[in-house]
């Protein structure tokens, strides 16, 4: 699809709060979050969960710590068995932009539904899921609107293999559908000062431009710790310096993770005509975000993401407006939305993983 690179959420597409782990699934409604509110992930997940036979659909990923937590999770019985493994997760892992017009950008939201089933030979597993994977492929092939947005612009084949989910050996599946909005751009903030380039007609240094991407991440409320380089995590106390803030609703002196860091990924130039030089470079943001299922960890960050999305729909000249370059950035693409561990603590994560594309057309 053209602008979209693989691996997005505004914050409606949530609804807000968990169901309490280890309640007893209701037929027909997606566990883990209140399915009351409008949205594209609530939607996908009662549509999946119409499915006959689907097992427990989650929407969002969880944290699964114990046994006890993957059994009251994804134990459903199939093929004869109570406490087999079956479950779905319906997740939003990328989003792209693209420019449309001079007030709105086109967005690709990259939305999954990945489904695991307890392997097990002697029961058959391996044909009743391929029927099941094929039973919610069925569901979802012709589907052309959900939650008010027409642009269902892809669904991809299903991909079906094994995998080691938790320690077990599960039939996996996957199945992707990309959603496609339109969106307003807003005006810069006139709050906000405008972060000038140290030389007017020449290319932008790296403190021009990590001083503008940094400036746009650290207003906004719940950026946490925003560094315009990349730091390097050694020690527990590298650590709490570097990405955590304190709690606003928790204990006294609790923090959690809240972090962005900003730098250049990379820089290539090539020589057009005559002394003109086209130049562009990729700058990278990555942030990290404390996971916490109980207090919709991931939910918060989703919404994050989007208002981070929304901030950025405004730089198309990184708000130098003065600047003579002739400059254009891309939208924030967000390529990657999952969990990582962090060293050395081994602390659970929400990671996103964005870039910035900056073409600049200079005179040597």
């Amino acid at each position: 699809m053209a602008g979209f690179a693989p691996r997005y959420f505004p914050p409606r597409f949530y609804a807000p709060r968990y169901w309490p782990i280890g309640a007893a699934p209701t037929p027909g409604v997606p566990q883990g979050f209140e399915a009351v509110s409008e949205g594209i992930a609530v939607e996908l997940a009662v549509k999946l969960a119409s499915v006959v036979d689907v097992g427990q659909v989650h929407i969002g990923e969880r944290h699964i710590r114990d046994d006890w937590t993957l059994k009251s999770l994804f134990a459903s019985p199939v093929d004869g068995q109570r406490d087999r493994l079956l479950g779905w997760q319906v997740t939003r892992d990328a989003a792209n932009e693209e420019w449309y017009s001079t007030s709105q950008t086109r967005g690709f939201d990259r939305y999954v539904l990945r489904g695991v089933q307890g392997l097990s030979a002697a029961h058959g597993s391996e044909r009743s899921f391929q029927e099941l994977v094929e039973a919610v492929w069925a569901q979802f092939r012709s589907l052309k609107r959900v939650a008010g947005v027409e642009g269902i612009t892809a669904t991809d084949t299903p991909t079906v293999e094994h995998r080691i989910f938790q320690g077990r050996l599960c039939h996996y599946a996957e199945i992707a559908i990309i959603v496609e909005d339109l969106y307003d751009i807003p005006d810069i903030d006139p709050e906000l000062p405008q972060h000038k380039r140290s030389v007017a007609n020449a290319r932008g240094t790296y403190g021009d431009i990590s001083g503008q991407l940094t400036l746009y991440l650290s207003d906004l409320a719940d950026a946490g710790q925003v560094h315009d380089e990349r730091r390097y995590i050694v020690t527990r106390e590298d650590s709490l310096n570097l990405l955590t803030v304190p709690t606003v609703d928790g204990p006294d002196g609790s923090r959690h993770i809240r972090s962005w860091q900003v730098f250049r990924d990379s820089d290539d130039e090539n020589r057009g005509i005559g002394q003109r030089i086209d130049a562009e470079s990729v700058w990278r943001l990555q942030c990290a975000w404390s996971w916490i299922d109980s207090q919709g960890s991931g939910t918060e960050f989703q919404a994050h993401l989007d208002t981070v999305r929304e901030r950025f729909r405004a730089l198309s000249n990184l708000g130098n407006p003065t600047n003579y370059t002739m400059s254009v950035s891309s939208p924030l693409q967000i390529t990657e939305i999952g969990a990582r561990q962090l060293a050395p603590t081994g602390a659970l994560v929400h990671f996103a993983d964005c870039e910035v594309r900056i073409q600049e057309v200079v005179h040597a």
